[in-house]
């Protein structure tokens, strides 16, 4: 199966000698793998990926979907690059696979932390899932990148990240949750008391779910129709994967609680927040994870594992080989899970042209 020896082939890359030279390549070359996989498959490939494109082609044709209300951005953005392909609709998978794979990958690049690990993470945990929910993971590799940009050094980054997510929000209406994973950046997060006010809030805050839904489809009527609640997400697949970040959070207490220096890595209080992010996703998991509106804010907010997981896995702290090794666990029974399943109707594969 050609999900299986992609995964092959990246872990055969990983085995290369570590240097910067080979992780550059190393980057390139999975990326290109992620995009022909993402960019060749039939529109058959996934549960979204059928509506979508024939959304997708009804616009071009000049007709007006519910995706010029939702996502407007996303539209102009695909009719101009559409322009240059008159007679290939296949380019629709292969340019949304470009923004997500190179959004990813530049947010990875961004922060440094061992990417190798990073991206075969991104792989076992979020690939297949691209395959299927195309627009959210558009917003979501934007939103990401933004994240990244705000834990780097540059100026004014975080005008830039607000951009970024003000675009994402065009897209999908559901990357304004952004906004409140980039102000943490302004917090003192390093601060105890801080941590525990910011994670107690969040946790007051999912006493508040319902109204607040209530006030984003006032907003936004055109997601009225998606008030259902998805019960398949508590299935083996999600709460597995939410042993990833439980290993996670324990691990980031016992380092705290150890007074652990991440300088090599990643700075203090990038850790912090990365910390915090990870704790916050799994209260917002357990208050409200079988609801459509909590589901798509946990991808934006699950992404930044992919920031914290090697950075874990590097600290020279006790528990680390055991870390590393449940975490790794359950990252491919999630992969395998998700294949066997065939949940988001990833199988059978086929190309474009089959």
């Amino acid at each position: 199966m050609i999900y299986i020896l992609g995964l092959c082939f990246i872990l055969f890359l990983s085995l290369i000698k570590h240097n910067k030279r080979n992780d550059k390549i190393f980057m390139i070359v999975t990326a290109l793998v992620c995009l022909l996989i993402m960019g060749l498959r039939s529109s058959s490939v996934g549960t979204d990926s059928t509506m979508y494109f024939e959304l997708y082609n009804l616009e071009i044709s000049g007709s007006t979907t519910a995706l010029t209300e939702k996502a407007p951005l996303y539209i102009f953005i695909l009719k101009n690059v559409t322009a240059f392909f008159p007679n290939w609709n296949q380019i629709y998978f292969f340019f949304t696979a470009l923004i997500v794979i190179t959004f990813v990958w530049c947010a990875i690049a961004l922060v440094n932390i061992p990417c190798r690990e990073a991206i075969i993470m991104y792989y076992l945990l979020f690939f297949l899932d691209s395959l299927n929910g195309t627009r959210t993971y558009v917003a979501a590799s934007l939103v990401f990148f933004a994240f990244a940009l705000t834990l780097s050094k540059y100026k004014c980054k975080m005008i830039f990240a607000s951009f970024i997510i003000m675009a994402a929000t065009f897209i999908h209406n559901v990357a304004l949750s952004g906004f409140i994973i980039i102000a943490m950046e302004l917090l003192d997060l390093s601060d105890k008391k801080i941590r525990r006010v910011v994670i107690g809030i969040m946790a007051l805050s999912c006493l508040l779910i319902t109204p607040a839904i209530s006030i984003f489809i006032r907003f936004f009527p055109v997601y009225s129709g998606t008030l259902q609640r998805v019960t398949d997400t508590v299935g083996a697949s999600a709460i597995i994967f939410q042993v990833i970040f439980i290993a996670c959070v324990f691990e980031v207490i016992y380092c705290l609680k150890c007074g652990k220096d991440y300088n090599p890595l990643i700075d203090k209080k990038s850790f912090d927040i990365l910390s915090v992010l990870s704790i916050t996703e799994l209260i917002f998991y357990i208050a409200g994870g079988t609801l459509w509106y909590i589901q798509r804010i946990l991808i934006f907010m699950e992404m930044p594992v992919l920031l914290i997981y090697p950075v874990l896995s590097k600290i020279n702290c006790r528990y680390r080989k055991l870390f590393k090794g449940i975490v790794w666990i359950v990252a491919l029974f999630v992969f395998f899970y998700r294949i066997f399943r065939n949940l988001g109707n990833v199988r059978p594969y086929k190309f474009y042209w089959q």
